[in-house]
């Protein structure tokens, strides 16, 4: 186990570490990575984390819109921008969301609960300046 880069979040007041890996102790400590490549690499890093009512971790996540910045550093502390492109629901079975046919690009995938019904609340993001 070890951090494997950060995340940081302006909008909603996010900065936590990534962890290298996933399970239910590590999620109450910080968010982790459930899939993917290391952060700034091509493919699908999938983050996980809680969605506290006390505005920790991914608890603000329902907050993020089309074209804000999600700002992930690697780590060797070089820092890319990535772009929301979507945000949507699923259901907690469902991780397609996760599939790393990405097409050769640096895609972030955010996930965490929601807590009011039950289902996944999946926010994606691209490198800033790609298509």
């Amino acid at each position: 186990l070890f951090v494997i880069g950060m995340i940081k979040i302006d909008k909603i007041n996010l900065n936590y570490p990534i962890l290298s890996q996933s399970n239910k102790e590590l999620l109450k400590m910080s968010l982790c990575r459930f899939a993917g490549p290391l952060p700034n690499e091509v493919g699908n890093l999938c983050i996980a984390g809680h969605n506290y009512v006390n505005y920790k971790l991914f608890s603000r996540l329902n907050e993020l819109e089309k074209n804000d910045i999600v700002q992930i550093y690697d780590y060797t502390g070089n820092k890319l921008d990535y772009v929301v492109y979507d945000k949507y629901e699923v259901e907690v079975d469902d991780l397609s969301c996760t599939s790393q046919d990405v097409g050769g690009k640096r895609i972030i995938t955010l996930l965490t609960c929601n807590n009011v019904n039950g289902t996944r609340i999946v926010v994606k993001a691209k490198e800033k300046g790609t298509i």
